[in-house]
């Protein structure tokens, strides 16, 4: 007698089989295009929310610029208005400037340049004395000079003009005959020290779609210059430093000092200091003090021989960086990275290297031989140990990401590139960001570099990183 409820059941389970297939394939293309169609909208909600961004920053500049209405006074639905009195630094292309103004209440008797540019770039800077009402004085006795700012870092000390009354002043500065790259302002009072200089208005507009919201922000000087005397018309965004600050989080702050536009392409900047940021660490690490974390230094180190530590001449040190990225898309496509550091110290040596850091350092905690839980401070050995002390390890760093050129050049800005498959990894987070160290490797030289710290009170390290299309 035949069975026939073997065959009968191999047919059942080979139906379920293909229908169970067939409905893992079709949830597969359903997800796929779910998928697609929430990055479309979340596309299009990010154009309109920064187009809705982009309209209120243009009410609010309406407002300043033609109506004359005091940025302290405005009051538009998702602007706000903060004063910036800190140092003023800028990067000018050729016939471009920037613009500010300084109080009376100030007291700011001269202003400092330091400036780096094109070999034949020259910088003119006119001062003009104005009222509380935003009128011009008298541009007969506007203080206006010229100075070169080429290769070789230049500074210059540039006195307002002596008036018998209070009053205070508008100050452009405009490049020529080429750009521009590094251009630092500081102001000093009468006993040469420096002091602040006058507000700069800072005007932040955000825009909120769905999901996504992206804000704007301009910085300008907080009175309208006259036109003709400033060679631009007034209400052109000629002279206005736009920024857009991109996507930002749920509770619509941003981090950082973003340029770009729409949330696509994108120029991220990130400096302590400016914009609010304050993601920067760095720790200094000396083979010479082993166990000693140098917190709050102003300067940081790359060398190989320490001439001045006794017993071992050939001792070396090292300096560890790290930024905060989180703030950028993970959707970024790196086209470019890389920091600018300013640097104070360094005799020509073969360049120096930076390798990505495996090990989550704390600033504050940092030493030779462990990479945290130390303590700070002097002698303080044990902690979690570097596998390599002075993290020479396989297990401490990765490869190697950039080269620090050593050319003798000092008291001027250095930028320096970085691997952007690894900066790539970081903003993805399939490598967790613990930065970088910069170390003289074993190039056997006995001069290194020194550079500004995050603690330095000017001229802080940053670093750049450009989101190219589809970014």
């Amino acid at each position: 007698m035949k069975n026939f409820s073997v065959k009968n059941g191999s047919t059942l389970l080979l139906t379920l089989l293909i229908i169970s297939a067939i409905f893992a394939t079709a949830i597969a293309f359903a997800s796929f295009i779910i998928s697609g169609a929430q990055r479309t909208k979340l596309i299009e909600n990010s154009y309109n929310a920064y187009y809705l961004a982009e309209s209120r920053m243009e009410k609010a500049l309406y407002q300043v610029r033609k109506l004359k209405v005091k940025g302290s006074l405005l009051a538009i639905e998702g602007v706000s208005v903060d004063f910036n009195d800190d140092p003023k630094t800028s990067v000018l292309s050729q016939d471009r400037d920037m613009q500010f103004d300084i109080n009376s209440a100030d007291n700011v008797e001269s202003l400092r340049l330091n400036c780096l540019g094109d070999a034949n770039a020259w910088i003119e800077v006119t001062i003009t004395p104005y009222n509380e009402t935003g009128v011009y004085l008298d541009t007969s006795i506007a203080a206006k000079e010229l100075k070169p700012c080429g290769t070789t870092a230049s500074q210059y000390d540039i006195a307002l003009p002596s008036l018998a009354y209070n009053a205070n002043f508008s100050v452009r500065i405009k490049a020529f005959n080429g750009s521009v790259s590094h251009l630092d302002v500081n102001a000093l009072n009468q006993s040469g020290g420096t002091t602040k200089l006058g507000s700069e208005l800072v005007i932040t507009s955000s825009g909120s779609a769905g999901m996504t919201s992206q804000k704007i922000l301009v910085r300008m000087p907080q009175r309208t210059p006259v036109a003709d005397f400033f060679d631009y018309i007034v209400y052109s965004e000629k002279t206005i430093n736009k920024e857009a600050l991109g996507p930002v989080n749920g509770n619509g702050n941003g981090n950082g000092n973003v340029n770009g536009g729409g949330g696509l392409d994108q120029t991220f900047v990130f400096q302590d200091g400016v914009s609010g940021y304050s993601g920067t660490t760095d720790a200094r690490i000396s083979e010479c003090n082993q166990d000693t974390n140098f917190e709050g230094i102003t300067s940081l180190e790359s060398d190989e021989s320490d001439g001045g530590c006794a017993g071992n001449l050939n001792a070396d040190e090292s300096s560890l960086m790290r930024w905060e990225l989180s703030s950028i898309p993970t959707t970024c496509v790196v086209a470019s990275a890389f920091i600018t550091v300013y640097v104070t110290n360094g005799a020509p040596a073969p360049a120096h290297d930076l390798y990505y850091i495996r090990k989550n350092w704390v600033e504050n905690q940092t030493t030779w031989r462990s990479y945290s839980g130390t303590g700070g401070g002097n002698n303080n050995a044990g902690g979690n140990l570097w596998t390599t002390a002075g993290a020479q390890g396989a297990d401490d760093r990765g490869s190697k990401i950039g080269s620090f050129p050593i050319d003798g050049l000092i008291n001027q800005f250095k930028d320096i590139s970085l691997d952007i498959e690894v900066v790539q990894s970081w903003i993805t987070g399939s490598v967790v960001n613990y930065g970088f160290i910069i170390t003289p490797g074993d190039n056997n030289e006995t001069d290194g570099v020194a550079w500004n710290s995050e603690n330095s009170v000017n001229n802080k390290p940053k670093i750049t990183i450009v989101c190219g299309s589809g970014g």
